[in-house]
């Protein structure tokens, strides 16, 4: 009487069978007919999105804005920015490192990404932004006070979800500063 091996007792044909037809997980298929358990592994799962650095400020017309902020991990960036009026004329710069009020009036930051023109609420991001400090530049190139609300969110890349949380940081208040003569 014969009876089909088990699968703790897989042959070589059923090992080559199995691997065959996709089947990752076989105790006992290590190619020497021992029954040594095949280890599984699995990614662990990106960690979520979070917001950094969020505020509200009231910009008047012709007039900028940046605030700092600190990140401890790699990912990508994205400033969500909102304002009242859809008319209105409003300028986004995300820069690596602080950028001061006198450094972007003479045009010296280094900027990571831009938007000048786009509806409301304006998007910008910046992919495979590494952990450090920002300056989020917003600067009012319309022709009424406006209201503007922001939140930075960063999305860490899966090599960074193994990186030990730490606090995000933010220095408040920012600068304000006139706006530059003409568009960027």
């Amino acid at each position: 009487m014969s009876h089909a091996p088990s699968w703790r007792t897989a042959s070589p044909l059923l090992c080559a069978i199995a691997a065959a037809l996709g089947l990752a997980v076989l105790p006992s298929c290590d190619g020497d007919g021992n029954n040594t358990p095949t280890p599984v592994t699995t990614q662990p799962p990106p960690p979520p999105p979070r917001v950094v650095h969020d505020g509200t400020y009231q910009v008047p017309s012709g007039f900028a804005f940046g605030d700092y902020f600190s990140t401890d991990r790699t990912g990508t960036l994205e400033a969500v920015i909102d304002y009242t009026f859809p008319a209105s004329v409003i300028l986004v710069w995300i820069a690596r490192g602080q950028c001061t009020a006198e450094m972007w009036e003479a045009d010296q930051c280094t900027y990571a990404a831009t938007s000048f023109a786009g509806g409301k609420p304006r998007r910008v991001s910046v992919a495979g932004a590494t952990a450090g400090t920002y300056t989020l530049v917003l600067a009012n190139f319309g022709d009424q006070d406006e209201a503007v609300s922001f939140q930075v969110i960063l999305t860490p890349t899966a090599a960074a979800a193994a990186a030990a949380e730490a606090p995000v940081t933010a220095t408040r208040p920012g600068w304000f500063g006139r706006t530059r003569r003409g568009h960027p």
